[in-house]
């Protein structure tokens, strides 16, 4: 027996039907005081169910897909990993490493990536007020780096635009104005400060070899208290040791030659500098402006 092949249009009709069932739960959601919904209203409705981090409704979805994975519903983020890539407007999601079966991991990376691909949006289920009770976003995946292996995802009703800067866009090193302190203590657009170092840069650190990214953190250059924007070549890949070092002035990075200076209070080896000059896994390096304001600014302790 021959499957027939579906066509563009049904396939279209699929799609929007998905879309809608998902715009209909989200309102639906919206009808709870905020953090507030039952785990059993989320199972319930199919948000999301199970122990795993990224929920996949196969049975709805795998027709979405030429591929068996079909298109993630929801993802978890419990906060006790990772709780500062979590912001009032977006997160950075790692991809899943389990102990089940790799392909399940792999399957569920996929989806999410599916998600992007369709404009579908995902629902993203946090903490809620007390145990008993989650809060659900609405989420939208932006982007993804299968090197550092993270989602991109902002929070809005609607799917807004990713301006991805590019080298060759003007640098912007003063941003005006600062966000407010949030719930999660962590500032507006952070998550997508975080994402394009960890995409631009790759997972080192520029002063080590250090390339465990549960460890490296996207540090400013010119720092927020100082006004400094979000553009990621004001950004430099640390390990915490050195993001720490770096910002208590006890080394910094000659603009010109990108040498590494220490504090007389130190020398490389007391804090475990291993490279002689910034060195990053792509190559890529900061906006020399943005090192230039450090080292004219910011004295060696």
């Amino acid at each position: 027996m021959c499957l027939r092949e579906v066509t563009f249009e049904e396939t279209t009709s699929i799609l929007m039907n998905e879309f809608e069932r998902r715009d209909r739960l989200w309102r639906e959601v919206q009808k709870f005081p905020l953090a507030e919904v039952s785990p059993s209203y989320i199972r319930k409705k199919y948000i999301y169910r199970g122990q795993a981090g990224i929920y996949t409704n196969k049975e709805i979805t795998s027709s979405l897909t030429a591929d068996s994975s079909g298109v993630a519903v929801s993802i978890l983020h419990t906060g006790k990993h990772y709780p500062d890539e979590l912001t009032s407007d977006g997160m950075i999601y790692h991809y899943p490493k389990t102990n089940r079966p790799k392909s399940h991991d792999i399957n569920e990376i996929i989806a999410t990536k599916n998600a992007e691909h369709l404009g579908l949006p995902i629902f993203v289920i946090l903490p809620g007020k007390v145990g008993s009770l989650r809060e659900v976003k609405l989420g939208w995946v932006i982007d993804y780096d299968d090197k550092a292996e993270v989602f991109l995802i902002d929070f809005s009703k609607d799917k807004p635009p990713y301006d991805y800067r590019k080298k060759d866009e003007p640098f912007q090193l003063i941003l005006k104005g600062h966000g407010n302190t949030t719930r999660t203590k962590t500032r507006p657009n952070q998550h997508k400060f975080q994402f394009d170092v960890y995409k631009n840069y790759g997972c080192k650190c520029a002063v080590c070899d250090i390339t465990i990214k549960d460890i490296l953190d996207a540090a400013h250059i010119r720092g927020k208290k100082d006004n400094g924007s979000d553009d990621w070549r004001n950004g430099i890949l640390l390990c915490k040791n050195h993001h720490k070092s770096f910002d208590s002035g006890l080394f910094k990075i000659d603009p010109i030659s990108l040498e590494i200076k220490f504090s007389e209070k130190v020398n490389k080896n007391e804090i475990k500098i291993s490279e002689k000059r910034l060195v990053t896994a792509t190559g890529k390096t900061p906006h020399i402006d943005a090192l230039t304001w450090k080292w004219k600014n910011e004295k060696l302790n």
